[in-house]
């Protein structure tokens, strides 16, 4: 399963919720304000798909 990387207006909807730019899961509310990953896992994930869609 291949996940697409969320357009822009999702990925500041997500910012402004503090949310986890890749799975959209709550970040942790001491985190929320200086984190865009709940972990690595995600953090990674997005890399790749950004090498794949040639973003970097």
């Amino acid at each position: 399963m291949s996940q697409l990387i969320p357009d822009y207006k999702e990925l500041i909807r997500r910012g402004q919720e503090g949310l986890c730019l890749w799975c959209a899961e709550p970040l942790p509310e001491d985190a929320a304000y200086h984190r865009q990953f709940c972990g690595d896992r995600c953090r990674q994930a997005n890399h790749r798909a950004e090498k794949r869609a040639g973003l970097r």
